[in-house]
């Protein structure tokens, strides 16, 4: 089962064999077996033969590496990060259970020199 970001098995053999199972990174002779996209998903590119390039452990790590800031500066400005996306995320999928709060008390008041009295 692949997750929604994942080349499909027949796409990462075939970009292996198109690669002779070497990192595709000009100057680079490693072995290499990772699939990574040329054009990553979050900047609209998909999941084809076409976008897929094989690269060593090192230069995936490195490219993922350069890629962060960009791809967490998009989230942010789609707002799909932070407290209010993520609630938003477990109401769409049914999770969302707000805390109950009893709130704050109608008929007590505290004082500023610690004491609590009515309120009238």
């Amino acid at each position: 089962m692949t997750r929604k970001g994942d080349f499909s098995q027949r796409i990462k053999q075939q970009a292996r064999e198109r690669a002779n199972w070497t990192c595709e990174l000009p100057g680079c002779d490693e072995s290499a077996i990772e699939v990574d996209h040329i054009k990553p998903l979050w900047q609209g590119g998909d999941n084809s033969l076409q976008n897929a390039q094989v690269l060593c452990r090192k230069h995936h790590a490195a490219k993922t590496k350069r890629e962060a800031p960009m791809r967490a500066k998009v989230k942010r400005q789609a707002g799909e990060t932070g407290q209010r996306a993520r609630r938003e995320k477990r109401k769409a999928n049914g999770t969302y259970k707000p805390i109950p709060s009893p709130g704050f008390s109608k008929t007590l008041r505290k004082k500023i020199n610690g004491k609590v009295e009515k309120v009238s």
